[in-house]
């Protein structure tokens, strides 16, 4: 795009292009779907533990990268090593916060990859003049090492929060018997070891091609909770904002205030971190003091949200002196990060048990999909078309009021009581005797038509009693 170009024009860096994006973003997707399906019968911790792994890989691959190709597949390795992280480890806060503060316990998890990502800007520059390129991708994976030395031993935790079925893989697959005789054969006459190879072969493609059809019908059934579909439908936007921010703001703020050096990347970086650590931390704990219904939360991300559009438009269209620009950019982006903590919980509690591994995943599926990966583009390509960055930057972030609609529905949804809150019915958790996320959300389905907790109950109600999560705290640690 011709705004990327005039943007790297002139460093030695070759402009983004939109295919690295969506590689990286399909990596993360792709694995993220994968990582939700393989936590409900694999020790979560221990799934992390291979997401840190292939994660050290591209960190490895990227430093060693001789082109361009090399350079996105490598970080669509990174993609996948982040999905466990992102998928996982919500679900195992859910289980242990503290009822009262686990808003807060969410928005605390969710705050650290926005501080990564600002820190990018301060550090960028001292890291690759000291160390190279290459080198700050080495020293990434050396601080990863030690922070899988100091980490917990996965062995420590539980390992799968509904079991698999009786004798069945993943999926609930009959396992692969031997022949009689051995492996390769047995009886009278050995069979030929290619023709054992062909069978376990078969099996696998068909275990293979079973696991992708079971996915997509546990994808599916996320549509049957309009609540979670509203939820996670609504966070793409307020990941659009901050996508386009962090990668036009300073080149913008440089061309509409005719500044030079290197004080905007500062400014930016400085503004994401204090308004993301406070406005993370106060929207987790206005929402646990106000009370965690899903009408609350909701209707607090519906009012964050449309705050966080006026101070934006107001902030590109309205100011005209750099002070006053970088307090409305403040106070917007102060009200968007107000909205985070309660989409994460949300996205737990608007679907039974089983599912929340799978909605994280769709929420990531969602904000990069239609959030973060198209923002810049679609802003760089605005600007191409009017050469404005003040108008550029306000019509891409009129795509807030999306969001504002979808959450504000989701707030009369669950005012009608016609949302489930899935938190009141976690002491009931039915156990698993079939393979597979649509097993456990049917045995959920006949559990509430047996006098299981009503859905204006799960609407209404306010803060669960301690324990009342999907599993309690005990039950996490074995």
């Amino acid at each position: 795009m011709a705004a990327a170009e005039r943007l790297y024009g002139r460093q030695a860096a070759p402009p983004p292009r939109p295919g690295s994006w969506l590689l990286r973003g399909g990596g993360v997707v792709s694995a993220s779907l994968i990582f939700a399906q393989a936590a409900g019968w694999f020790n979560g911790f221990r799934l992390v533990g291979v997401g840190m792994v292939c994660w050290a890989a591209g960190s490895v691959l990227t430093g060693a990268a001789a082109s361009f190709g090399m350079l996105a597949v490598a970080r669509t390795v990174v993609g996948c090593g982040e999905a466990p992280l992102l998928t996982i480890t919500f679900t195992f806060l859910d289980d242990v916060a503290p009822p009262a503060r686990k808003t807060l316990w969410f928005g605390v998890l969710g705050l650290f990859p926005v501080l990564g990502s600002a820190a990018g800007y301060v550090l960028a520059d001292p890291l690759t003049a000291a160390l190279g390129w290459r080198g700050t991708f080495y020293l990434q994976l050396q601080l990863q090492q030690q922070q899988h030395a100091a980490g917990p031993d996965a062995t420590s935790y539980g390992s799968m929060p509904y079991p698999p079925a009786e004798g069945g893989g993943a999926y609930g697959d009959a396992p692969y018997d031997a022949p009689e005789g051995g492996p390769h054969g047995g009886g009278g006459g050995a069979a030929a070891p290619s023709a054992v190879q062909q069978q376990q072969r078969r099996r696998h493609a068909a275990g293979a091609l079973a696991g992708l059809r079971r996915t997509g019908r546990d994808v599916a059934q996320l549509f049957r909770y309009p609540a979670c579909c509203l939820n996670n439908f609504g966070y793409a936007p307020v990941q659009w904002i901050i996508g386009m921010v962090s990668f036009w703001g300073p080149k913008a703020i440089k061309e509409m205030f005719s500044l030079q050096g290197s004080g905007p990347e500062l400014v930016i970086g400085a503004i994401v971190v204090v308004t993301g650590i406070v406005g993370t931390l106060a929207g987790g704990w206005a929402l646990d003091v106000w009370g965690s219904s899903l009408r609350n939360g909701f209707s607090l991300q519906a009012a964050s949200v449309a705050a966080a559009l006026l101070f934006l438009q107001l902030a590109f269209l309205g100011a005209t002196s750099y002070p006053a620009f970088c307090v409305l950019l403040s106070l917007g982006l102060l009200s968007i990060f107000f909205s985070q903590a309660s989409s994460y919980a949300l996205s737990m509690w608007t679907v039974p048990p089983p599912y929340r591994p799978l909605s994280q995943a769709a929420i990531i599926l969602l904000q990069h999909l239609l959030g973060d990966v198209p923002s810049p583009p679609v802003a760089g390509a605005i600007h191409d078309a009017t050469h404005s960055w003040r108008r550029s930057l306000a019509a891409a972030s009129s795509y807030l009021a999306v969001a504002v609609v979808l959450f504000t529905a989701g707030a009369l949804l669950a005012a009608s009581g016609r949302a489930r809150d899935f938190r009141e019915e976690g002491d009931a958790a039915p156990s698993a005797e079939g393979g597979g996320l649509a097993g456990d959300a049917e045995r959920w389905r006949q559990q509430d038509s047996s006098g299981g907790v009503s859905g204006a109950q799960g609407a209404e109600g306010g803060r669960v009693a301690p324990g009342g999560g999907a599993r309690g705290a005990s039950d996490a640690v074995v």
